[in-house]
């Protein structure tokens, strides 16, 4: 069977499955580096260890293990027997009853058997982003005038960028003095029950669609960034053109 995550969601809780998910993917993450199995089982057990002992989270994170051995074909006999122990004694409770005791029972007694079509060693694909950690961006707009940005992320696996404007709009390109003693763009924002909050517009960016802005940015120079730069809002991609929009809406006009 192949997709075991999708089924697996149909079957559990939302709650459930972020603990089978979260077992699940990081063995078949690690599976797919080259990892042997063998050495796989201790780590996952080690690094999860409070999940696999939780009273709440056990079956799930037995399961996730249970799945990620199924699906690439693996023997399931020792975790197999595991996972049915656990389900046995949690039926003891009468609470554990219904749909979700019959999905449970249902994925256990289709993962325990041998997987007709495992799944193969996927090969992990990269894609380099488009800047470096530092890296000290001009943003061209149509008048003439630029804009600045600071890249503060990188990450090469998905090829994304974490870049944030900076409150500059000057018809002179920015200098490594504006990035040394960089003020970021700070908007205002609101909830929708009428809450205001200001943010920084922190975005991950992707290299993929960079060629569609490249002549407009023009890289300045390199400076040190420290932690206090780097700030996850969200795993985003966002369009390109956003960064000329965030410094327009900060800064409408340049200073001459």
């Amino acid at each position: 069977m192949s997709n075991i995550d999708e089924f697996m969601q149909e079957k559990l809780t939302l709650k459930d499955f972020d603990r089978f998910f979260d077992i699940y993917s990081e063995y078949l993450d690690l599976y797919d580096a080259g990892m042997d199995p063998e050495a796989i089982l201790p780590r996952i057990m080690t690094e999860f260890e409070d999940d696999f002992t939780d009273e709440f989270d056990r079956l799930p994170t037995h399961l996730g293990l249970l799945a990620a051995m199924y699906d690439i074909g693996v023997d399931t006999t020792a975790i197999g027997k595991e996972v049915k122990a656990i389900f046995a004694e949690i039926s003891k409770d009468k609470g554990f009853c219904g749909e979700p005791k019959k999905n449970y029972a249902d994925a256990i007694k289709l993962l325990r058997k041998p997987n007709p079509s495992p799944r193969p060693r996927l090969a992990r694909v990269y894609r380099l982003a488009a800047f470096d950690c530092g890296d000290c961006l001009s943003l061209q707009f149509s008048d003439g005038s630029y804009g600045a940005a600071l890249v503060v992320g990188r990450e090469d696996e998905i090829g994304v960028n974490l870049i944030v404007p900076l409150r500059y709009r000057s018809f002179e390109k920015p200098t490594q003095e504006v990035f040394e003693n960089r003020d970021y763009i700070v908007l205002p924002r609101s909830l929708p029950d009428g809450t205001s909050y200001e943010r920084k517009p922190y975005v991950w960016y992707n290299a993929q669609t960079f060629p569609e802005v490249q002549e407009r940015v023009e890289l300045v120079c390199i400076i040190e960034i420290t932690a206090e730069d780097f700030v996850d809002h969200g795993r985003f991609a966002g369009d390109w053109n956003s960064l000329w929009m965030y410094v327009e809406e900060a800064l409408p006009s340049a200073s001459q």
